[in-house]
């Protein structure tokens, strides 16, 4: 599974970065496409600031918690919290 929605992810964001580009240049390519792939830097930032936030709501105190609860419902053993080497 992990292949095939890398590629498909890898091909989208080819895609969509690549269209960005394209939408936003003026003039020649030569000299308009640095300026047009600026957008496109801000939305890759912005797509990484994305999974920082969603790793850090996903592996915090709150997700344990939701998992806790969630295990009752399910009759379902919470492993343990691995520890982290720091």
């Amino acid at each position: 599974m992990a292949v095939p929605a890398l590629a498909a992810g890898t091909a989208l964001g080819v895609a969509v970065l690549g269209a960005l580009v394209t939408a936003t240049i003026v003039g020649p390519v030569a000299t308009g496409f640095v300026d047009a792939a600026r957008v496109s830097w801000v939305v890759m930032c912005g797509c990484g600031l994305l999974v920082v936030v969603l790793a850090l709501v996903t592996t915090g105190r709150w997700a344990r918690g939701t998992a806790e609860r969630l295990a009752v419902l399910f009759d379902v053993d919470v492993p343990a919290p691995v520890a982290t080497a720091r």
